[in-house]
């Protein structure tokens, strides 16, 4: 048999009949085979060779495992699918401990621990107790997640709560939906995650920022400020908030006279702050984490920070701690900032015994964690397994369109007697649309006083 047969022969048996890997090795190894013609015999005989050794390596490349942030497509995830479904539903937390969200982490946690004492406690999921994974540390850096991310997906977890960041979850995207691991994010909001192929192995709690920028839209405009600047950090999340916004200003007529985003990780942003400043804008909007510390420093000493102009800001900087790190030694200094965020719940008892679960813990984000853990107990009820592939075929339909509940205790029952539940969380309504989101969004707008965070109240916001 000619050399050339064997390579093709062998090719395709290495992709296992993969039309598409098979093609790519094929036109390599006939082009390299073509070339060969104008060479001697024994530089042919070599490059034949050679030819095969490059066919194997772009098999590897094209087939093999990819541990970069593209990975394989969710909807290849029937091929390459993980066996975890055991009876037991096994839940892991992929939250940050270090970095700019760490933050988050150890409150987003305890709830995740405290939803699942509650399911537990009430009968567990397909008659047995539900496991919660150690938490893995996405140390809210994208290259440190998408290496991470490999400790669970070679584990027995059946479902994944987290991340904390939208531009984490979308580093893993492919990695985590495609290999049909089943995702429940809690405090993702960038907008484009919502048009992400995840062949339904992805949902959140957290509302889309689609809803959140109209509604930090309005609380600017009842302000009476018709001229708005906007910064906003360049990833995943500030890009779409920022986009939201300048959509629901335009509607409104309001004008945006600066919109900008900026390197998260850069030094000083002291340009940043002069563009805008030169903008003479009425209102500025900073949309930021961690980072928001030095902007509204440099905001400050240029004569534009909260108290010298109306500073609006959102979830990412509702932070005690920001205080301390733009003026130690004034408690005030940021009195006047006000932002939203996703409501902290409608529940008072279940923010009573967090607090009282987690003292130390901040509470944004843990009601919509909380419903994260409480959904894929009550799908995987709905689905009698613990399979990622079936409780994602039921997790919509927990959360809308039938008998009302309101906490897992009184829905497990209803699904044991064969009825259709609508759960209402502690984060509110959910209601689940086909494409993971919730329909309806409470946004709890707060301020600084006197140095401390205050709620001033809870608005809504639906999808039209």
């Amino acid at each position: 048999m000619p050399l050339s047969s064997v390579v093709y022969s062998v090719a395709f048996a290495l992709v296992g009949g993969d039309q598409q890997c098979f093609c790519c090795m094929f036109s390599a190894v006939r082009v390299s085979l073509t070339m060969g013609i104008f060479m001697s015999r024994s530089s042919r005989s070599l490059l034949k060779f050679f030819a095969l050794v490059l066919s194997f390596s772009l098999f590897a490349v094209a087939c093999g495992d990819d541990d970069d942030e593209e990975g394989v497509t969710a909807s290849e995830a029937t091929r390459i699918v993980r066996e975890t479904a055991d009876g037991t539903l096994v839940l892991s937390t992929f939250l940050p401990l270090s970095g700019s969200l760490s933050s988050y982490g150890p409150g987003m946690r305890s709830a995740a621990e405290l939803a699942v004492i509650d399911i537990n406690e009430a009968g567990g999921v397909l008659d047995s107790d539900v496991k919660l994974m150690e938490n893995v540390d996405t140390a809210t850096d994208q290259d440190v997640a998408v290496a991470a991310v490999d400790k669970i997906l070679d584990s027995e977890a059946d479902a994944l709560l987290g991340p904390a960041g939208s531009g984490i979850t979308n580093a893993v995207f492919n990695k985590v939906t495609g290999r049909g691991l089943f995702q429940c994010a809690a405090s993702n909001t960038a907008p484009a995650l919502s048009n992400r192929d995840d062949n339904g192995y992805y949902v959140r709690t957290a509302p889309s920022d689609d809803l959140q920028g109209p509604a930090l839209a309005d609380i600017v405009a009842e302000g009476g400020h018709t001229r708005i600047a906007i910064m906003a950090r360049n990833d995943d999340y500030g890009k779409g908030f920022k986009e939201a916004l300048e959509k629901a200003f335009g509607e409104s007529n309001l004008e945006v006279v600066e919109s900008l985003s900026y390197d998260a990780k850069a030094p000083d942003y002291t340009a940043e702050v002069k563009d805008v400043k030169k903008a003479n804008p009425d209102a500025i909007i900073v949309i930021g984490f961690s980072e928001g510390a030095k902007i509204l420093a440099a905001m400050i000493e240029h004569g534009i920070g909260p108290g010298q102009k109306a500073v609006y800001t959102a979830d990412g900087m509702q932070d005690q701690g920001l205080v301390a790190e733009v003026d130690p030694k004034n408690a005030r200094v940021l009195d006047g900032l006000t932002g939203t965020t996703p409501s902290a719940g409608t529940s008072n008892d279940f923010l009573g015994r967090f607090r009282a679960f987690a003292p130390e813990t901040r509470v944004v984000y843990v009601s919509q964690m909380y419903d994260c853990a409480i959904v894929i107990a009550l799908a995987a009820i709905a689905a009698g397994s613990d399979d990622p592939a079936k409780i994602k075929d039921e997790i919509v339909g927990v959360t809308r369109d039938g008998e009302k509940c309101v906490d897992f205790a009184a829905c497990k029952p209803l699904l044991e007697e064969g009825k259709d539940i609508d759960y209402d969380g502690v984060s509110g309504p959910i209601e689940f649309d086909a494409k993971g989101d919730p329909e309806v969004a409470a946004y709890d707008v707060w301020t600084f006083q006197q140095g401390e965070i205050v709620t001033l109240r809870t608005v809504t916001v639906s999808k039209e």
